[in-house]
């Protein structure tokens, strides 16, 4: 399997979890998450009108902390 099929089958994967409502942890990288967002009124910036926002799906990811401490220790080297 090359890389562009693997990371397409990885995307695949990850998708299909999160819209079951499920959550995916991938050691030494990180977890995805689905949350479910309330529906919510926001006023527009340029009308100044309200708008009701409806209620979504949004992913989160947390980093891992050796992935965090990585890229730390990366910068260091800068």
């Amino acid at each position: 399997m090359d890389s562009n099929n693997f990371y397409k089958a990885l995307g695949e994967v990850i998708t299909d979890i999160l819209n079951r409502g499920d959550q995916i942890a991938l050691p030494a990288f990180g977890t995805f998450k689905a949350v479910k967002t309330n529906e919510r009124v926001e006023t527009d910036k340029e009308t100044g009108k309200k708008i009701l926002v409806p209620p979504s799906i949004a992913i989160e990811f947390t980093p891992a902390l050796k992935l965090v401490k990585q890229v730390k220790n990366s910068q260091k080297a800068l």
